[in-house]
């Protein structure tokens, strides 16, 4: 005796949909949004001038770089840096006037 197995209709998971259904139902809140780093305000974000000086601090010991650095060490925002420009023109070509070369890579 065998039994015909049990045979319920089952709902298709999977329909079609028209394009302009799936349009309607797509929610898009366009009021919130994710800000950039490129968005902050510029006294927050430190200047290359700034960065290059932190990524050499490992890469070069050398006692004029030393010196260098903590000549220009506070100089960290761009408005400072604009502010104390001449200053650090000032710094860089005296140091550059040494023609040290164990520091010279890092200051150009």
């Amino acid at each position: 005796m065998k039994t015909k197995p049990n045979r319920h209709k089952e709902a298709n998971t999977f329909q079609f949909k028209p394009f302009s259904e799936r349009i309607t139902e797509i929610d898009i809140d366009v009021f919130h949004r994710v800000g950039h780093r490129n968005e902050a305000s510029s006294e927050e974000i430190e200047t290359h001038f700034h960065e290059t000086l932190q990524k050499w601090n490992v890469l070069n010991l050398t006692d004029g770089y030393i010196a260098f650095k903590k000549e220009v060490r506070n100089i960290v925002t761009l408005p400072q840096l604009i502010h104390q420009k001449q200053y650090v023109i000032d710094t860089l070509m005296g140091y550059l006037k040494k023609r040290d070369a164990l520091f010279l890579q890092p200051i150009l």
